[in-house]
């Protein structure tokens, strides 16, 4: 097997809220994609920086082929920290200038397909574009007002580079030989509940996918001005309902989930209204919590909350088995 790694010779050009696609290689089975943001940021003399303000100026992304979505977040905050959280806070990230200044700014989104997020050629779940139809990677773009007030993006020089990694058999190698039990594809989604209404014990549901295995949850809790908080949201639990039973259970304890989290994510700092829920913790099982067989309200996470005008959004990380 061959491991290949190459940069696209198109980049996705930024167009203020615009949509740009890029066609992805028909080598092999992608395994891993850096996006990598590089930005040309003028400041004015009076400048106000959002926060997250360069995971900002992407709004959302897809990764599609032949008819499928297999990777889909609405909101470029969610990626930035998913590719954080996964690589123990080890992202580049780069500050937007100062006043009465000009610099160019980087960062990286990444989108690694399977269990291991520091093996790039991870094989355990892929993407097999060698036998798909038209796959792309989309991205929508932000704008200069992503970025906060008295900033200017240059268009002529942002963009971002995607470098793909990606198995490519060779010789007699055969699929079936390589993935005997069948390949594990990808299955990324997002979601948004708005804090409209307070709740308590855990009244405010969402649903999670069901019909793959879910590995990660990354929850975001955002204010009534778009910034991440601590806060609004007090508290939330896994309810499994046809069981009846509450697990993961950190109603009124947002705080101590948090501080949960840091330890077990090893991040190298608090990162104010985010969690990431790692479903083996749910399962007992390293591979995730098998919801094949669940429907849709059979897993849902609770969330408590004392304040509205908020929004909690969701990324749910998954694969499934490859339906051929």
């Amino acid at each position: 097997m061959r491991y290949n790694t190459f940069v696209l010779s198109d980049s996705i050009d930024y167009a203020a809220n615009t949509t740009k696609t890029v066609d992805l290689p028909k080598h092999g089975y992608i395994t891993q994609i850096d996006c990598v943001l590089q930005a040309k940021i003028t400041a004015s003399n009076t400048v106000s920086a959002n926060t997250d303000a360069l995971q900002r100026l992407v709004s959302s992304a897809r990764v599609t082929a032949a008819g499928d979505t297999y990777f889909n977040v609405s909101d470029g905050r969610l990626w930035w920290y998913w590719t954080y959280f996964r690589h123990r806070g080890a992202i580049t990230l780069d500050s937007l200038p100062s006043a009465g200044s000009t610099a160019t700014v980087r960062t990286v989104f990444e989108i690694h397909l399977g269990y291991y997020p520091s093996v790039p050629f991870d094989p355990t779940v892929v993407i097999p574009t060698v036998r798909l139809s038209n796959p792309q990677l989309e991205i929508k773009w932000g704008s200069a007002s992503s970025l906060g007030t008295g900033y200017t993006v240059d268009t002529s020089d942002t963009k971002m580079y995607i470098k793909v990694h990606e198995l490519v058999l060779e010789g007699n190698e055969t699929e079936e030989a390589i993935w005997p039990d069948g390949l594990l594809v990808p299955r990324v989604e997002s979601s948004t509940e708005s804090l409209t209404a307070t709740h308590t014990n855990l009244g405010l549901r969402h649903d999670v996918p069901v019909k793959l295995v879910l590995h990660n949850s990354l929850i975001m809790v955002e204010d009534s001005s778009g910034d991440r908080t601590d806060t609004d949201v007090t508290g939330f639990g896994v309810i499994l309902v046809p069981e009846r039973e509450t697990t993961l259970d950190y109603d009124e304890h947002w705080y101590d989930a948090r501080i949960a989290n840091r330890k077990r994510t090893e991040v190298p700092s608090d990162v104010a209204g985010i969690y990431l829920l790692e479903w083996p913790l749910i399962s007992g099982d390293e591979a995730g919590f098998d919801l094949s067989d669940r429907a849709v309200g059979d897993v849902q996470i609770g969330i408590s909350n004392g304040t509205t005008g908020g929004k909690v959004h969701f990324l749910h990380i998954g694969y499934m088995r490859e339906a051929r």
